[in-house]
């Protein structure tokens, strides 16, 4: 299991100079990647969203590249056969017209073919910046895995703290019936009135209905049985979990509307608590 936040940085090195990338990933409901890169790079971006399909299923990615070239790169390089040509036909040029002048530089720089652009080879730039943002992903991905190992664990106990609650409505539910049958004929036995023993019997059954909550706690226990499994394998799982909180949350407030004690109220409102911290984490959960 993942978690869908974390942050991870690669470089890798070519004859060129260097790529870098950084990339912060939060939670989203699908798939989202902004890059920032420079515009030499753009035709990488292509290859970059490929690799992130592969490799992310859930998250927002905000992906920052940054490349650095060594000085020969960047530096002016002058073509010196092609500076002695311009010269020599400049002086050529002075000598026919007898008016020797200066040469400014300068202009010599800007004739065609004196400087030489350097050209770095595309196919090794697109090479060294997927090759980079790959090895990003994976950092990321590792940095994921940690932090959803801990989320696992934080749900896991969550889980067996509802096995708890429900356990405990279990246990108690009979006793709960018959504190609210014993309820019910000592207030009988305060009236002046004589009971009918058939209706009584009646509204015990009535009540017992109403107050069954064993439906309930077996689909409680089938979520967290679900919750468990998916929470054990590798597969992205947030979106069923978070469909599991809510069919958890309503199980709940089912409780709650059936209950006919406090200690019912109170296990109720103890489930949705764990719940609710529950989901909160699994927002994150890739």
């Amino acid at each position: 299991m993942r978690s869908m936040t974390a942050f991870a940085r690669a470089t890798v090195s070519a004859e060129w100079g260097s790529a870098t990338w950084e990339i912060r990933s939060v939670n989203s409901r699908y798939l989202e990647t902004h890059y920032r890169m420079p515009d030499i790079a753009r035709e990488s971006e292509m290859p970059c969203r490929a690799a992130a399909r592969k490799l992310v299923t859930r998250g927002k990615l905000d992906c920052n590249l940054q490349l650095q070239f060594n000085e020969a790169q960047q530096g002016v390089v002058v073509d010196d056969a092609a500076l002695a040509s311009w010269l020599a036909a400049a002086k050529k040029v002075a000598d026919a017209a007898g008016q020797a002048q200066p040469i400014d530089p300068m202009n010599v720089l800007t004739r065609p073919g004196v400087v030489v652009e350097q050209k770095i080879d595309r196919d090794s730039l697109q090479t060294v910046i997927v090759e980079a943002y790959t090895n990003t992903l994976n950092a990321l991905n590792d940095a994921r895995d940690i932090e959803g190992e801990a989320i696992k664990a934080m749900i896991a106990q969550r889980c067996d703290d509802i096995e708890s609650q429900v356990a405990d409505v279990r246990a108690n539910m009979p006793a709960i019936i018959e504190a609210h049958y014993q309820k019910m004929r000592d207030k009988l036995s305060t009236l002046a009135v004589e009971a009918d023993e058939g209706r009584v019997e009646q509204e015990m059954v009535m009540i017992a209905t109403k107050a069954d909550v064993d439906e309930e706690v077996d689909r409680i226990d089938a979520h967290l049985a679900e919750i468990r499994r998916r929470i054990g394998t590798r597969e992205p799982v947030g979106r069923r979990l978070d469909f599991l909180m809510q069919e958890l949350n309503r199980e709940a407030n089912t409780l709650g509307s059936k209950a006919v004690s406090l200690s019912s109220t109170n296990a109720s409102v103890e489930l949705k608590v764990l719940i609710e911290q529950m989901r909160e984490q699994i927002q994150n959960v890739e």
